[in-house]
């Protein structure tokens, strides 16, 4: 694919951008360089190389999720500076409105 100025153009109409004849010059050698090193890309073969789903070959070791009965209520209430019966008490946090 050949880079010209109408192309240029036209990806900048896309790109909501204005390039002046300087610009317009120096993307189109940027563009041509890139579309070089992609036509480089395609020359390397390929066909025997499987694709990749990831690129780390490691596979994720879970365990077994088994459910079983947690009580960390009493714990976390034994830890709390301040609690109540089943709950920790805290500040207050909220005024009312009307008294500032």
């Amino acid at each position: 694919m050949k880079i010209n100025k109408v192309k240029i153009q036209h990806l900048g109409r896309l790109a909501k951008l204005k390039f002046g004849e300087s610009e317009m010059k120096t993307m189109m050698g940027d563009l041509e360089d890139i579309l070089q090193l992609v036509n480089k890309l395609s020359e390397i073969d390929t066909h025997s190389i499987l694709p990749l789903t990831h690129i780390h070959t490691s596979i994720n070791v879970d365990r077994d999720d088994v459910p079983k009965n947690s009580n960390f209520k009493n714990s976390i209430l034994e830890n709390a500076p301040n609690q109540n019966s089943d709950y920790i008490k805290v500040p207050k946090v909220l005024r009312n409105k009307n008294t500032s």
